[in-house]
């Protein structure tokens, strides 16, 4: 019902006179909303992003039609179409309108009946796979981004950075002093001990 909302106002939008009932519409693709005639095309869009979804997980893949909804009316409305699985293939892609207008010949009416002037467009499966490598690209920039800015440290104005090699020798220089420091302070209390056992004895 909302596609037929759509398709319907937007054929009085750009017919000068328009009967969606009776597929009867004149002076089509000229708008005359601003007050003067104006070339305007006669389209209206009927995606559904659900049916898509639910094809492309269950059926198939969703592909949209272009359809010419009344004979003598220069009006076509973009509609989602699920083309089976089995189907997608380029020949059965290139007949499947076809055998769609012939099978629902007497099973659609009104504005749904119409399919002799309909074309079948898919998405590309090599624009697709484009698609997914250029995102697939973009994450990869951005992840080593991130590893960049986690993992390399900033070069800071008037700090020279030191490297491993000259931390290890600062810490054995540390270590050495420290066990100098402990050998010193262990001598000289070897000697104090010595001097007050020597007074010691001399009593």
């Amino acid at each position: 019902k909302w596609c037929r909302i759509k398709a319907e106002n937007e054929m009085a939008r750009c017919c000068g006179v328009a009967d969606f009932e009776q597929g009867r519409g004149e002076d089509c693709q000229i708008t005359r909303m601003s007050g003067t005639a104006q070339p305007t095309e006669c389209s209206a869009s009927c995606q559904h992003s659900a049916m898509a979804t639910l094809c492309a997980a269950s059926f198939g893949k969703p592909c949209s039609v272009d359809r010419k909804l009344f004979q003598s009316v220069d009006f076509k409305v973009s509609e989602t179409f699920c083309v089976p699985e089995a189907c997608d293939n380029s020949n059965d892609r290139e007949s499947l309108m076809n055998w769609y207008a012939t099978l629902y010949a007497g099973r659609l009416s009104g504005w749904h009946a119409r399919w002799d002037d309909a074309t079948l467009n898919c998405p590309s499966a090599g624009i697709a796979a484009t698609l997914y490598i250029f995102g697939a690209i973009v994450l990869a920039l951005v992840a080593l981004g991130v590893m960049w800015i986690l993992f390399v440290s900033p070069k800071e104005r008037g700090r020279m950075l030191k490297s491993q090699e000259e931390m290890q020798a600062e810490s054995l220089a540390e270590a050495d002093a420290q066990a100098m420091g402990d050998l010193r302070g262990t001598a000289q209390m070897s000697g104090d001990r010595m001097a007050q056992s020597g007074m010691s004895r001399s009593r």
